[in-house]
């Protein structure tokens, strides 16, 4: 077992960390090919120039990935995987009288996605030294689950576990964080515990560079996450959590980059967000998603930095929730003897016009209400997002609302919002290529033909109205 360091064009190895003099010095500005997995799942190889290979074998998969990516990273050579060999076992046919049915596989169950990594420990007993007495796990089926413990405890699990970006247990942590104390104590406590570990070492069986990996998911977790809201407080208190936490969060990431030049290059390109998760202190009756009674947000509640809070895809997906809320409602008797002419007769038509409507004139209000020449481009370019996503979903009449608005007059006016790229113009252009109403909107009926959507309704109508 060496040790190795990069500094290119040299790929310097030591007999011990701290020794001085190499015992080898390999020129990576020579690489032609790197390998992984040639002759087990931690190894990888290099190949020279002269044909000359170099087989590495690390302790940890974590470990592995870490240097073919710096190895990638500083000879800018494509990684190639090779998977492992293994020899075939000798089978013996064996002939029956009967003919042997074939065995059925049983049906595997639906895989529910889960956007977070549960977090278990297969090894505690070798990092137990390091958390405090008050420390529970509960041992299930062969792994260790932490039970409760001191904030300094759950820390420490959460960092050591944290090995994506989005840990179950850290993920939890941080929507519960306000009641178990204030921002600057635990932004406090991340960093002394990283420091106690570079002082007096670090837990046993993980590796500094695998640590430092895991430290900075954590870091990357808790920086990106939503505040939380409670609905216990008034909007003042909301206001300023959510000042503080911002401002521990941003300090968080600067001491973070000071202490160790890998979380500089880790974090450094992450920013914090401004999502909001609501949280109730108090229990709920359950309430099914398709009561009408329950509290819904209209395009018209919505403040002006509303849309830049949720990404296009999740605005994209309430619009949709909401249209085929009332297109479920339609009846028989909505279409009959052209009662759609008329409001009172058809409620649930009249809303989803109503609806359109509204989604047009928000989206053009609220490009228009832009700070300046900068802030329109941004907002516009957010709804060419938004439509986009909407003809993804089959979304097809909440499309064209938001089509509408960015071409009525009062947008089209303004020569300066057709100065965008030309990636996001030619999406537009497209949009308004398949929703054209040249030859009865034959691009779009060409689109919907065997396909589950929320139609475009303006043409439904027009094609009962040819029956009349």
């Amino acid at each position: 077992k060496y040790w190795c360091v990069i500094e290119y064009p040299m790929l310097k190895i030591f007999e011990k960390e701290k020794e001085k003099k190499t015992i080898a010095n390999l020129n990576i500005a020579l690489t032609n090919n790197i390998i992984t997995g040639t002759t087990s799942t931690f190894s990888f190889t290099i190949e020279l120039a002269g044909k000359k290979t170099i087989e590495f074998v690390a302790d940890s998969q974590e470990e592995c990935n870490q240097w073919v990516n710096a190895l990638a990273f500083a000879t800018n050579v494509i990684v190639t995987h090779a998977p492992i060999k293994r020899k075939k076992k000798r089978r013996i046919s064996v002939i029956s009288a009967k003919p042997v049915e074939p065995a059925q596989e049983p049906e595997k169950p639906s895989t529910r996605f889960y956007p977070f990594d549960s977090t278990h420990c297969e090894n505690f007993l070798a990092i137990q030294k390091c958390f405090s007495d008050k420390a529970v796990t509960r041992f299930t089926d062969g792994l260790h689950f932490l039970k409760s413990g001191t904030l300094r405890d759950v820390l420490k699990w959460c960092i050591i576990h944290s090995t994506t970006k989005r840990n179950e247990d850290a993920a939890s942590l941080f929507v519960c964080r306000n009641w178990a104390c204030n921002y600057n104590e635990f932004k406090n406590t991340i960093l002394s515990i990283w420091g106690n570990w570079e002082d007096k070492g670090f837990p046993i069986g993980i590796p500094r560079n695998v640590l430092a990996e895991r430290m900075a998911n954590f870091a990357n977790h808790y920086i990106e996450c939503s505040f939380v809201d409670a609905e216990s407080w008034d909007e003042k208190q909301s206001r300023q959590n959510k000042q503080e936490d911002m401002a521990c969060r941003l300090e968080l990431k600067t001491e973070l980059e000071k202490m160790n030049r890998y979380f500089g290059r880790a974090i450094k390109s992450q920013h914090v967000h401004c999502k909001t998760v609501s949280v109730s202190t108090t229990r709920k009756k359950f309430v099914n998603e398709t009561d009408s009674s329950r509290d819904t947000v209209s395009i018209s509640e919505m403040s002006e930095d509303d849309a830049f809070g949720f990404t296009a895809k999740e605005i994209a997906s309430q619009l949709t929730l909401h249209q085929a809320e009332i297109l479920g409602k339609l009846q028989m008797g909505e279409f009959l003897d052209k009662n759609f002419e008329d409001p009172e007769k058809s409620p649930n038509i009249n809303n989803i016009s109503i609806l359109c409507n509204k989604t047009s004139s928000w989206v053009a209000s609220y490009i228009l209400d832009g700070k300046d020449i900068k802030d329109m481009i941004n907002r516009y370019l957010k709804f060419i997002k938004i439509a986009n996503e909407l003809h993804k979903l089959k979304n097809y009449n909440s499309c064209t609302a938001v089509i509408g608005g960015l071409t009525c007059a009062p947008i089209s006016r303004l020569k300066k919002l057709q100065s965008i790229p030309d990636k996001d113009k030619m999406k537009l252009e497209k949009l308004k290529e398949i929703y054209s109403p040249l030859n009865s909107y034959s691009n779009y009926r060409n689109l919907i033909k065997g396909s589950k959507c929320i139609p475009l309704i303006g043409v439904f109508f027009k094609r009962i109205n040819s029956l009349f």
